[in-house]
């Protein structure tokens, strides 16, 4: 007689439930209860414009390849009104006084990319909970022609 060892991989299955923006929970309750939350009914909407998410290393050839970056396209002030309603839940300190004028310069950028119909570039972070603006293509784009230039030049209104 010989005496061998077998690995036995057994097959279980669980229960996951899954909100209607995709994220998953192992509790019904609090499935449901994020569903019915602002953030999840925004975060539903926002999904739905999402045209690519990558990472920041493969679209632009630095960054980090943690850091989840989703493309979406300001069409109408709807899209831009999710975005901005979501970063401020997300970012509750830009509420406040001492942010004020980086909030109206937020704001700005987001309207000229609406009025161009532009993309717009959103930060996730590796886990999807972050939420910042990484700005638009042509934002991006202005910045790359500019690189050379005396940095007085570079300040764009």
């Amino acid at each position: 007689m010989k005496e061998i060892q077998k690995e036995i991989v057994k097959k279980s299955t669980v229960t996951i439930y899954v909100a209607n923006d995709g994220t998953e929970f192992n509790d019904r309750e609090e499935c449901k209860k994020y569903d019915e939350s602002a953030l999840g009914v925004l975060l539903a909407k926002y999904s739905q414009k999402v045209i690519k998410t990558s990472d920041e290393f493969s679209l632009f050839g630095f960054g980090s390849d943690d850091n989840v970056i989703e493309i979406i396209r300001f069409e109408k002030e709807a899209d831009k009104d999710i975005v901005l309603q979501i970063f401020l839940l997300k970012n509750p300190h830009f509420n406040n006084d001492e942010n004020k004028d980086r909030l109206e310069k937020l704001i700005a950028r987001m309207n000229k990319a609406l009025e161009d119909h532009d993309i717009v570039f959103i930060g996730r972070s590796y886990d999807g909970d972050g939420f910042w603006f990484e700005g638009s293509r042509q934002e991006h784009i202005n910045v790359l022609h500019n690189i050379d230039k005396p940095e007085d030049e570079n300040k764009q209104d």
